[in-house]
Parts: structure tokens; sequence; C-alpha cells
């Protein structure tokens, strides 16, 4: 599917009895794409899974679960995300953005408008909840349910044991992996340690596993999640160690990120760097207070 150098969807099973897994952007380009897949690869579609609510994953489900009557699968806390978010207005999240970036020391004047989720609304409502340990059938192929967080808050994995692959959504992909972020409605949840979380646990499973992810080629799990891990913990340990007076998230950037990195992510960053300073105030590595501006200072123990 277009958008963000690709985003995949899934069809797997054999025709008439298979699923769709995630579904691309709610935009004319995508709904074309969908337009070209021969009919009975949707309309005969049994299931439609959404493996997380970012609207480049649920676009299309609307529209699909329309055509194919298939039934539609979430974890409840990403389909709430989503049906909240198709109920706001651009203009009131960009409010919601503001409010962060100052809390977190960036020029709010600079935010973006986000994206607009309330074009798939009305979202499905009715849906068929996925919970961590689920064993499920998806097109005549066994899953167990894994769930994750960090990038989202409760994306839905789908380990098939018997063919050792990992339908990871963007829980895991290439280069330094996925963006590990607050958001505006909760800036003080520990994303990185969920998602830290999330990594040790897919070690579990093994390292020979391949990784199909929501965007990029597939990957074998083993060397991904060192790669991913090492990149996280490398941030970390900088931003632990350089910090010697009270700093906000916006004073903290360099600390951390390369010029080539923010040429990239610059607009990320009020979300990226308080999951960083998060992880390490909860963990009893620096202390948190709010200045009389309103903005979130975080110093040394």
């Amino acid at each position: 599917m277009p958008a963000f150098g690709g985003v995949n969807a899934l069809i797997i099973g054999q025709r008439g009895s298979h699923a769709i897994i995630d579904t691309g952007l709610p935009n004319a380009a995508t709904a074309a794409v969908w337009a070209q897949v021969e009919d009975d690869w949707v309309e005969g579609a049994q299931h439609i899974l959404c493996t997380h609510m970012h609207i480049d994953h649920v676009g299309q489900a609307g529209p699909l679960l329309e055509r194919s009557g298939a039934a539609f699968l979430m974890t409840a806390t990403e389909h709430s995300d989503a049906m909240r978010l198709s109920n706001t207005t651009q203009a009131e999240r960009l409010v919601e953005l503001q409010v962060l970036w100052a809390r977190n020391g960036f020029d709010a004047s600079a935010a973006r408008l986000p994206s607009d989720y309330s074009v798939m609304a009305p979202f499905p409502q009715d849906f068929q909840v996925l919970q961590a340990g689920d064993h499920i059938r998806l097109g005549g192929i066994d899953f167990e349910v894994l769930v994750g967080g960090g990038h989202s808050l409760a994306p839905a994995c789908l380990y098939a044991a018997d063919r050792k692959i990992l339908v990871a959504g963007d829980q895991l992909l290439s280069g330094s992996g996925p963006q590990i972020v607050v958001q505006s409605n909760d800036p003080e949840y520990d994303a990185m340690g969920a998602y830290l979380d999330f990594l040790e646990a897919m070690e579990a499973l093994p390292a020979d596993t391949i990784v199909l992810p929501g965007h990029g080629d597939p990957m074998p799990l083993g060397s991904t999640i060192v790669r991913i891990r090492q990149g996280h913990l490398a941030r970390l340990d900088r931003l632990r160690a350089a910090i010697t007076h009270p700093m906000s998230c916006a004073e903290m950037v360099p600390l951390v990120f390369s010029d080539r990195a923010l040429a990239h992510l610059g607009t990320r960053m009020p979300h990226m760097m308080p999951a960083l300073a998060n992880y390490l105030t909860i963990r009893g590595h620096l202390v948190r207070h709010t200045d009389d501006r309103g903005v979130v200072l975080f110093g040394p123990v």
C-alpha cells in the first residue's frame, strides 16, 4: 500500500477461507490498490485483522468490511484508540499536540496538523477482541496472539509456531526499529519500558523465526531483536550519562540524536524524547519536576 515507503497488507490462506491483515491509508491511492484486487480476494475474506490503530494500518478497514462482511479483529485498546481518534477533529488534535510540545520545551507553533483520523468515521464498532495468549485460526493457519507496546499501546502480533512466522505489524521494523513514543493524552506513559519488555518476550521464540513487518521486507527475528535493543540501550546510556542538570526534552535532543536522524525525525522528537526520559525517571535514574513556565524538566538524582 502507498505511504511511508510502503505499508504491507497481507492476504493469507486459501481463497475463500483467507484473511486480510492490515489495510493501508484511508485515501484514494490506497482504495485504488484494493479496487484492483480480485473481488473474491476481498469479498470472500473471512477475517480482517488490524495489528494496531495507526491510520496507515486501519484506514481501509471500514470499506473492506463493507465489501466482505468479514469478522473484524483487533485488541480492545487499539480499537478504542481508533474510535477515539476517528471522533476527534484535526483541529482538536493539533491543540493536544501543541500542549505536549510546550510541556516538553519545544516550540508549539511548529507543530504540524496531525493525520486526520476523522475521515474514517464512523469507524467499525463491531469487532472480535484479541487478547495475549489467544489461539486463532486465520486462513487455515494457527496463530498465537502476542501483544506488544511502545509504538502503540497494545498492538497484536501473530505467531505461527509450525511455520516459524511472526506477523509483527510495526512492532519490529528494519533499521532502528519502530518509533517509540508517548502520545499527547498520556505524556508520562512508559513507552520504552513497554517496548523493551516486548523485545524480551520475543526472545522466547526461535531466533530463526521470519518476521513479516508492517513496512519493508521479511527479517530474521533473532538479529532484529539484538539490533533494535542495542540502539535503544545506547541512547538511554548516552542520555543518562550526559544529564548533569535539569533539562527539558527539547534540550536533551542533541545529547541523543544525530543531525542526520533529526533531518528525518525532527517533528517526532516531542513524542520520542519523553519516552527515553520517562523510562529513566521511572527507574530512578532521573528526577522530574515542572518549572514556572509549565515545562517538564528532568535532572540527575
